[in-house]
């Protein structure tokens, strides 16, 4: 026993004197490094130059200023970019403002419409006082808001004095619809919006029926056998073309039924396209003919369009069912086949365990 005690002091002594060793080592090489460090820092060349831009950290430090300083160009950029915006905004609500004042009663929209189709036909060339004039009176003491002078000496008139306001309406309720979250105000406000539509479209009927009877078609006057009522929009011409009045036992397409009272509702885009047809006609053939085959051709246009969407439509609902039988084809039955073969496996591993047994 006193054998392995002083084995065991001595391997004890050992390891002592193995940490010393080791601990004086590690001192002097510490000693080592940092003496170095001490003489590389003393050194002119090594000491830390905020000046020399190839120093890393000065190079990081130049990098942070620069990103600091393009935020700054970039948020001056935006304060600008609002200002600007905001300005922009305020002007369109100014002409927004002027423009539901210059809409506000049908005098201003008739002078609103004038001066549209005035430049208009200006633009296209013709001249007012020679081609066309504003609001002068007929023979007959009608003032018609604007005349086309045609060859032979014939007129076509025209009126720009269109009913807007249940439009107006119509529009600001489809906005507050659009921002209801409440089901019994959506309801209401639908019911309005559909209401105010039909308004506006018997308003359009109204209105074709005046000019009708303002004697703006009077041939004994050398007027043609038509008129054209102006739509100052080109979305509510669309408008028109697309919808249709109901009435209590039936719908009126309105625009068709204008046509067939020989007055023809044309927007901006079409005014120089129906005014040149009628002046080319004038020109080369009997008026009365060729208007009436371009509203004949007009009305089959409109009859074989119909005719088209119909059937598109039909064709659509086809594809649609069809989608919806080869989904079930391809989805159900295919379950329900996989379904039937599983169990056929089932029952042919089962025989084959009765089998076995």
């Amino acid at each position: 026993m006193e054998m392995f005690e002083y084995l065991a002091l001595f391997a004890l002594l050992g390891f002592g004197i193995y940490q010393i060793i080791r601990t004086n080592k590690l001192n002097n090489e510490f000693n080592r490094v940092n003496n170095e460090l001490i003489k590389y820092q003393t050194l002119d060349e090594n000491k830390i130059n905020l000046d020399d831009e190839s120093y890393p950290f000065n190079k990081t430090l130049k990098d942070l200023e620069e990103t600091i300083e393009k935020i700054d160009q970039s948020y001056e950029g935006y304060l600008t970019t609002k200002e600007g915006f905001n300005s922009k905004l305020d002007d369109l609500k100014n002409v927004t403002s002027r423009l539901n004042l210059t809409l506000s009663s049908n005098q201003k929209r008739g002078n609103w419409g004038e001066i549209q189709v005035e430049k208009i036909l200006e633009d296209s060339g013709l001249v007012k006082g020679q081609n066309f004039d504003a609001q002068k009176p007929m023979e007959s003491g009608k003032i018609p808001d604007i005349t086309i002078y045609l060859p032979e000496g014939q007129i076509l008139n025209l009126d720009v004095k269109f009913p807007l306001n249940n439009y107006m309406r119509y529009l600001d309720v489809l906005e507050k619809r659009s921002n209801s979250n409440d089901d019994s105000e959506y309801e209401f406000l639908d019911t309005n919006a559909k209401k105010l539509k039909n308004d506006f479209l018997s308003d359009v009927r109204k209105r074709v029926d005046e000019v009708t009877k303002e004697g703006y078609i009077d041939p004994k006057n050398n007027t043609i056998d038509y008129a054209l009522l102006f739509v100052p929009v080109e979305g509510i011409f669309q408008f028109i073309v697309e919808n249709e009045l109901e009435l209590s036992n039936k719908k009126i397409d309105i625009y068709k039924e204008a046509i067939e009272k020989n007055i023809i509702m044309v927007p901006p885009s079409l005014l120089l396209v129906y005014y040149s047809t009628i002046k080319n006609a004038v020109d080369t053939f009997s008026l009365q003919d060729k208007a009436k085959d371009l509203i004949e051709l007009h009305r089959i246009f409109l009859t074989q369009w119909e005719k088209y969407r119909l059937q598109i439509e039909s064709l659509q609902s086809n594809i649609t069912s069809l989608q919806k039988k080869y989904d079930e084809l391809t989805n159900v039955r295919t379950n329900e086949l996989f379904k039937v073969v599983e169990r056929i496996d089932d029952l042919k591993f089962e025989d084959s365990e009765k089998t076995e047994d």
